[in-house]
């Protein structure tokens, strides 16, 4: 995360939220997303999680052939280096060990992660692979690191192939538009290096494959969008493609389910200790995720419990002090609230929950601000805003489910216990009640980084589609 608000990320933020955020500085999300080669597996928390198996049956369900699990375990397969030995039976069946990404499991052995997932077996789940057969229990977390560092997508697939002849890396581009001709045949990419504007043409295809954020913005700065909006901003109208921008979601978790820990755990110099340790040999907190010491996929009080199919996962997580500190800035919490609420318990050995809601029901769009590709997108994530209030609804049950673990012997054995510490915003709610928990997560609002559905896919019966199945960009054509 250490890259997060640096040079190398795009620091994009949301617009002011109506129903989330209140404890935000203007009530906008910070949104990190790489701006450097490999993207944002340089910035992200590393964890691996390929997804459960009946959101790719919800996309087969919906028309779009070639996406179910099955089709695509063998590409998970095909580039995965699992490093850590086997620990579930048939673990060898859902891992490889040939592949170009480097995984690894973090945490193994050590007692906040062991006392984490006893807990979870004492609440009635599983310990289970999450990338196996069945997603629902309590697990190590599997994370994206090579001998201690980051294994960032780069660092697996692309620096491997650098010196291919017939690959050639441009750094430090800025990508303005596609090139399309009348006949909507996307023919090349203009950009600019060094301030002097550049052109590269297509012999085949032009791969637009610029996030959720960026590809929208980069569509409709080509003239594919939604027509009024491209009006609006006087760019000429390729292919009117209203779903370019729609169908934004994301995985929405709440920054103040924290809990006070054992002081064992605690280190007089955390910082300085961890370089030490890093750099003699390669170990402890600085050569694995962010404190990452446990992840579960739990059902809420709402999720249909007939089928592996999850609502709220659970992150789990050992905060050091200095990791404390930088969250006022990375999730852009306003003095008020930092100083009522996270400053009180600096100092303190802490642990933090992020409860992370697995299928919002709220969605958000990105459109332009203006015609100048330099200029950030808008971006409004519209958070809590489904119908029936179901996401806040869900997001709570995931606190509680958070604070039920303190009651486990696996969490007695370390004197975890809920942070004492009222929110000053909502201490007008009863302590542990359903509304003092939806008023925290409506003060300390996050994004989890896992922003989808801006290109959705669909079939040509979707208006909103805005790549088919193949991934090819609707009646946009290539050379070939």
């Amino acid at each position: 995360m250490a890259g997060q608000l640096s040079d190398i990320d795009w620091k994009y933020r949301s617009v002011r939220q109506n129903n989330a955020n209140f404890g935000l500085c203007n009530r906008e999300s910070t949104l990190p997303r790489g701006k450097v080669v490999g993207g944002s597996s340089a910035l992200h928390y590393m964890m691996y999680v390929r997804g459960n198996r009946n959101d790719y049956a919800q996309w087969k369900g919906l028309g779009i052939n070639g996406w179910s699990y099955e089709e695509n375990n063998p590409f998970f397969l095909k580039s995965e280096n699992f490093q850590s030995p086997f620990i579930y039976p048939d673990s060898e069946k859902v891992h490889n060990r040939d592949g170009e990404l480097s995984v690894d499991y973090i945490g193994v052995g050590t007692e906040l992660t062991e006392n984490f997932l006893e807990a979870g077996v004492e609440l009635g789940y599983k310990k289970i692979d999450y990338n196996g057969p069945v997603q629902t229990g309590y697990s190590y977390i599997q994370a994206t690191v090579r001998n201690g560092t980051r294994c960032s997508s780069a660092k697996a697939f692309l620096k491997p192939q650098q010196f291919r002849p017939n690959l050639v890396i441009s750094l430090e581009s800025f990508v303005t538009k596609i090139l399309i001709n009348d006949k909507k045949q996307a023919f090349g990419v203009e950009f600019e290096k060094g301030g002097v504007k550049n052109i590269v043409l297509a012999k085949k295809e032009v791969i637009l494959s610029a996030g959720a954020y960026s590809s929208p913005q980069i569509l409709m700065l080509s003239g594919i969008g939604a027509k009024r909006h491209l009006k609006k901003h006087k760019i000429p109208i390729i292919h009117n493609l209203p779903g370019v921008g729609q169908n934004m979601q994301d995985h929405v978790s709440c920054a103040a389910v924290l809990f006070n820990v054992d002081q064992k755990f605690a280190a007089a110099n955390p910082l300085d200790e961890a370089l030490v340790q890093y750099v003699l040999d390669g170990t402890g907190p600085l050569s694995e995720p962010v404190g990452l010491q446990g992840t579960a996929f739990v059902n809420s009080v709402y999720a249909d419990k007939t089928i592996d199919f999850p609502d709220m996962q659970l992150v789990y997580l050992l905060v050091p002090s200095f990791g404390l500190a930088a969250t006022k800035e990375l999730y852009n919490i306003c003095d008020d609230v930092w100083d009522g609420y996270f400053k009180k318990i600096l100092g303190e050995t802490v642990m933090s929950i992020y409860p992370m809601l697995q299928r919002p029901k709220s969605r958000g769009e990105v459109k332009l601000n203006s015609a100048d590709p330099h200029d950030l997108p808008y971006i409004n994530p519209r958070l809590f805003t489904d119908k029936k209030g179901d996401d806040l609804k869900v997001l709570v049950e995931g606190i509680r489910l958070s604070v039920e673990l303190t009651k486990t012997k696996g969490f007695k054995k370390n004197n975890i216990t809920f942070t004492p510490v009222i929110m000053p915003q909502c201490a007008h709610h009863p302590e542990l009640s359903n509304d003092y928990f939806a008023c925290i997560a409506q003060q300390t609002t996050i994004n989890f980084y896992h922003t989808v559905g801006t290109c959705s896919m669909g079939p040509s019966s979707n208006p909103l589609a805005v790549v088919d199945e193949r991934l090819r960009y609707v009646e946009i054509k290539t050379n070939s």
